[in-house]
């Protein structure tokens, strides 16, 4: 969904609204701020914070939001594949000639299995310019929310974040050795553990 056709998400209704420092999304800010004119994609739902945030970089601006992907990833996993599949097919961003600079992916990919990890990665890698960069959030502690939460940029360097259930799962935990394995075709150009257990990385296209 492009910019010009986006629905602003509503305010999340669960507690447990926090603020946290985001030093390695301000370092991507500050990346931007110097390569102004991108093509941004971003997989959560438009929020008035970020746009305003990002719309200083004069950039091109889609989202296609994985909340409802995670939503329907539910009942029998075999059917999960096609799920994914159907969604990544409905995709506007990258049907055009112009390759994706940043992909903001926040939280999502903890909540994707391993053989859909790859789906998707196989399917964003290809729209994406060699040395593009791919920001996300990768839960450390046991447990995490039942759903993607919800992030809403303060400051470069300050993030809200808000769960949209008080629900939990166990959470896959990655460490870098085993990101790393995932996305081969990536870098980890700065990644920074969180006092809120979340571990932030900014990845970068290499190949």
């Amino acid at each position: 969904m492009s910019l010009d056709h986006c629905i602003f998400d509503p305010e999340a209704v669960a507690p447990g609204r926090q603020v946290t420092n985001s030093p390695v999304f301000a370092s991507l800010i500050e990346l931007m701020d110097k390569e102004p004119n991108r093509i941004i994609l971003d997989l959560g739902p438009a929020r008035a914070a970020n746009l305003a945030l990002l719309s200083r970089f004069r950039c091109k601006l889609f989202f296609e939001d994985a909340h409802e992907l995670i939503d329907n990833l539910t009942g029998d996993p075999a059917a999960h594949e096609g799920v994914l599949k159907d969604w990544l097919g409905q995709w506007t961003a990258g049907a055009g000639d112009e390759s994706i600079d940043v992909v903001l992916a926040w939280d999502i990919f903890n909540y994707l299995e391993p053989a859909l990890w790859r789906i998707f990665v196989d399917h964003v890698t290809p729209l994406m310019k060699t040395g593009a960069h791919l920001y996300l959030l990768i839960y450390s502690q046991r447990e995490m929310p039942a759903r993607p939460m919800q992030f809403k940029a303060l400051a470069p360097d300050k993030m809200e974040y808000q769960p949209l259930t008080g629900a939990a799962r166990p959470s896959p935990r990655l460490n870098q050795t085993e990101l790393k394995r995932r996305m081969r075709k990536y870098s980890v150009a700065k990644s920074v553990l969180l006092r809120n257990g979340l571990q932030e990385y900014l990845l970068k296209r290499t190949a």
